[in-house]
């Protein structure tokens, strides 16, 4: 476990004093100055970052000191006004960066370092009541209604979770997808990710479109990210864009009214949703985590354990406490177990994507479909029509197909062709069908 005292927190931020000559009233005022604020140029300006308010401010914020007059050296002077015109006397820095070290012995040469520390600070360590009442319960949520009480899902969780807190500045590619319909919990999660990360560093969104149309600014300098309902499943764009957020250590940032820029990205990704295709999942994917949600809704009793935690400070810092301490050193993030959840979502991404797999899958899992497909002998001519008259009546009804490309499809899959009465045809079994789609990792 990382030693608690040298865990980040916010409010216990250490400044390094800044080195000047003045003694007296005067040193003291010019001390307090740098106490509080620093000199940051952003974009080509000066800015004044507020450390008591965690805040960027113009230079007027400092000036209210300009009323301020000291006796030095039989001279009236004003130590704001010292401040900001002699940077000897301050604290200045060439560039702004966002890097979430996981201890306080960080250090970021000449820039700004706009991560402070975690929102609560951590306990020595939770004996077994503090265990039982502070952390257990949130344990369980997690194995029972978000995993459906599967082991190896809920271990997987836990330690994505440890290692957001142990390990922020590695970003790990692989998002959780928690697939439910209200009431069980996905929101009650969230919150206490913030309370436990801090609201400056994570970000909800609700709205695929703000990715889509470039990274916003509202993703920069996060941790994490909640997608609330975002809808990504038909659109490829924006699906484009989740998987280059997800996996990319560098994002382009675009806010109004500012250029865009290149910035280091860290966000972890929870995206919570009740749409049943919320994210692409594709036959090789390894970017979405998906555990199987429980289809038994927790009752308030259920809930009152969870809701106790995230409405109280201490038990807040236990369970911060208890991902801090979590031994996740075997924990290979990029390796989580397998759903029927994500299974499912392979067969929507099929379905909405690969019109020639789309059907073949629907003729697996359809038994009145599959009277198209799977015999022993079917005419091309009315399998390409049987395909086509499927296709119309779904999503597909605008992507335009041909008779070749549906033939190649078919052949590709190793379906068997043969030549009847000079006619082309196909002899399909169930089996080969099957052994197709779990060759390309569709069921």
């Amino acid at each position: 476990m990382l030693d608690p005292k040298n865990i980040p927190y916010a409010k216990n931020e250490k400044l390094a004093p800044v080195a000047h000559p003045y003694t007296g009233d005067l040193g003291k005022a010019i001390d307090e100055l740098n106490d509080r604020y620093s000199f940051v140029m952003m974009s080509g300006k000066h800015k004044v970052f507020d450390h008591q308010e965690k805040i960027f401010c113009e230079l007027e914020s400092v000036k209210i000191f300009q009323n301020q007059q000291i006796l030095h050296n039989n001279k009236i002077v004003n130590p704001s006004t010292m401040w900001i015109n002699d940077r000897e006397l301050r604290r200045n820095f060439d560039k702004v960066v966002f890097r979430p070290y996981p201890t306080n012995d960080k250090f970021v040469d000449n820039h700004f370092n706009t991560w402070h520390g975690w929102a609560v600070e951590a306990v020595e360590q939770s004996d077994q009541r503090q265990f039982k009442i502070h952390v257990e319960p949130w344990l369980n949520h997690i194995h029972d209604v978000f995993c459906s009480g599967d082991t190896e899902q809920s271990k997987y969780f836990i330690q994505w979770i440890a290692h957001l807190f142990q390990k922020p500045e590695k970003k790990p590619g692989v998002a959780i997808v928690i697939q439910s319909g209200q009431g069980f919990g996905k929101g009650l999660l969230v919150t206490l990710l913030e309370k436990m990360i801090g609201h400056s560093y994570t970000a909800r969104i609700t709205d695929s479109h703000q990715v889509a149309g470039g990274f916003s600014g509202h993703m920069k300098d996060t941790i994490l990210v909640n997608f609330d309902e975002a809808t990504w499943g038909g659109d490829k764009k924006a699906n484009g864009r989740l998987k280059a957020i997800i996996t990319e250590n560098h994002l382009t940032v675009e806010e109004k009214h500012k250029n865009a820029e290149k910035i280091e990205h860290f966000a972890r990704f929870l995206i919570t949703t009740n749409n049943k295709y919320s994210v692409p999942v594709e036959a090789d994917d390894r970017r979405f985590f998906v555990p199987d949600v429980t289809n038994k809704k927790p009752s308030d009793t259920d809930f009152q354990p969870i809701i106790d935690i995230n409405d109280n400070d201490e038990a807040i810092q236990h369970i911060f406490s208890y991902f801090m301490s979590l031994d996740i050193s075997g924990f290979n993030i990029t390796r989580f177990p397998d759903s029927c959840a994500r299974q499912k979502l392979k067969a929507e991404s099929v379905n909405h994507g690969d019109v020639y797999k789309a059907f073949i899958l629907a003729c697996y899992h359809e038994e009145e479909l599959a009277l198209n497909l799977i015999q022993p002998s079917i005419n091309a001519t009315e399998l390409f029509k049987s395909f086509t008259d499927w296709k119309n009546s779904n999503t597909f009804r605008a992507v335009p197909v041909s008779m070749s490309s549906f033939g190649i499809e078919l052949k590709a899959a190793g379906f068997a062709k043969k030549t009847i009465k000079g006619k082309v045809a196909y002899s399909i079994t169930r089996h080969e069908v099957e052994t197709y789609l779990k060759s390309i990792n569709i069921i």
